[in-house]
């Protein structure tokens, strides 16, 4: 296992909200055809946004076998229910995660929906 630091990146037009959900997910996106697998997950509560904002997190994340594509995959969630709702944000590509090895710190973009 190793340990992952970085930062979500909040675009220009995300609303002062003080207290929504963030759901940060490792996701194995090795097969085409299928569903994600969810590896791994971590939920931050109440975390204030801003435009342009950053939200540092912290998240374990086991190696991979070879051949396997691993993604991060970001929900903040403006209301709590835990559904992708509009005015929630997202990941709208594809962050990968090396299979093996240390991480720089990484960055992650999401767009409001």
């Amino acid at each position: 296992m190793r340990i992952v630091t970085g930062d979500i990146i909040l675009p220009a037009d995300t609303p002062n909200i003080q207290f929504a959900d963030v759901l940060i997910e490792v996701r194995d996106i090795s097969d085409a055809d299928a569903p994600s697998q969810l590896i791994k997950e971590k939920r931050l509560h109440k975390v204030q946004l801003k435009p342009k904002g950053l939200i540092h997190f912290k998240i374990n994340v086991p190696e991979a076998e070879a051949g396997r594509i691993l993604s991060f995959r970001v929900h903040i969630n403006k209301d709590g229910s835990g559904r992708v709702n509009e005015g929630d944000l997202l990941t709208t590509s594809i962050i990968p995660i090396p299979s093996k090895g240390s991480l720089d710190e990484i960055k992650i973009p999401v767009a409001l929906i």
